[in-house]
């Protein structure tokens, strides 16, 4: 990433977007990414005008600091005090105990096991939250507070651990990296490459030669 920021210039991306803002949402890094958003809604960037549109910021719907765009660009036709209501509300109602954070995680590291819903290029937070009969608000509490991860950076954890099983599979020898990662569920070659940096230390090629 910090090679990204030193080149950010230099990268093409339609309508002037903020590479930091793409990639750290495909990471999972949502702290980061709405930091730099925070900085481009001050600066007055053009392309946030198209967030609806754009497929990287539909990952953040989910997310209480997406009210941000509403608030700014009026986009649904509420005031800041229905959206804040709103937004409060469903915290109220998406709150669990930390016995029943405990039992969803159980059921969501088992579902995650079983049902491989990862390999679901779309998956979002909330299909996998209607999958397992779960707000939301409350999926998100059980990864961020019962096993502290946000929704991104845990499904695509096990899209790497997939990865690494199908790579040395031999029945998988006449795919190439592309194609396997798209089997595990990634949708974009940079955003594997980059993941699978992060947590390996390698990339897949020096992965594979291991």
């Amino acid at each position: 990433l910090l090679k990204c920021r030193d080149q950010a210039q230099n990268l093409h991306l339609a309508s002037e977007e903020n590479p930091l803002v793409i990639i750290n949402i495909y990471l999972g890094n949502l702290d980061l990414a709405f930091k730099e958003i925070e900085k481009d809604i001050t600066a007055g960037k053009y392309y946030l005008n198209f967030y609806r549109e754009n497929p990287a910021f539909k990952l953040l719907a989910d997310d209480p600091r997406y009210s941000i765009f509403n608030t700014i660009f009026k986009s649904d036709g509420r005031n800041h005090a229905e959206s804040s209501a709103e937004n409060s509300g469903a915290k109220k109602k998406a709150l669990l105990d930390e016995k029943q954070i405990d039992t969803y995680s159980g059921q969501l590291l088992d579902y995650m096991a079983t049902e491989k819903p990862y390999l679901d290029a779309d998956l979002s937070l909330r299909k996998l939250a209607n999958q397992l009969e779960l707000s939301p608000n409350q999926l998100s509490m059980v990864l961020n507070e019962g096993l502290g991860k946000n929704f991104n950076g845990f499904v695509n954890h096990y899209r790497v651990e997939e990865f690494k099983m199908l790579a040395k599979d031999p029945g998988s020898a006449n795919l190439t990296i592309v194609a396997l990662a798209y089997e595990c569920g990634f949708n974009s070659k940079t955003v594997f490459n980059t993941y699978f940096k992060e947590k390996t230390g390698l990339t897949p090629s020096e992965y594979l030669k291991d």
